[in-house]
């Protein structure tokens, strides 16, 4: 069964990512659901909570995240397929 991706960039993305995380999580759908997220030099807890929620994480220094990069880099990890 095809994979579901959902995939977040973040830096220190606080309550509001807390939600979006625990939003996520409460999906009910019928294939299997991914969570990779690309932190970028969190200190609030990000990481931890991405982490707390199944996600799969890779953490790059500030100075590295661009938009388009860091999108790009999320789905070069996701596996989700897209059909």
């Amino acid at each position: 069964m095809p994979t579901a991706s959902v995939a977040i960039p973040v830096l220190n993305g606080g309550w509001q990512f807390e939600e979006v995380l625990e939003a996520v999580s409460a999906q009910e759908l019928d294939r299997p659901v991914e969570l990779v997220v690309v932190d970028s030099g969190s200190t609030d807890g990000s990481v931890a909570a991405a982490r707390a929620h199944g996600a799969r994480v890779e953490q790059i220094p500030q100075a590295a995240f661009s938009h388009g990069g860091t999108r790009n880099r999320l789905m070069e990890l996701a596996t989700g397929d897209p059909g």
